[in-house]
């Protein structure tokens, strides 16, 4: 498990249900490091992906919003 993963709480089944049933926010893209990155959330969590093809991408952070 990645540690800051860990710290924060999260699983992969989280991260997972998030990209399958969240939103993606058009105010939360941002360009950095030569990579789009895209904020995908839901009512109770945010994760921030960047695609590395059209079949392939990357987890950058995920956090818990908060109550």
């Amino acid at each position: 498990m990645n540690l800051r993963r860990g710290q924060r709480d999260l699983t992969i089944s989280d991260v997972r249900n998030v990209l399958l049933r969240g939103w993606v926010d058009p105010a939360g893209h941002a360009f950095e490091r030569g990579t789009h990155r895209y904020q995908v959330h839901t009512n109770k969590m945010v994760v921030v992906v960047l695609f590395r093809s059209s079949r392939s991408l990357k987890v950058v952070t995920a956090w818990r919003k908060d109550k």
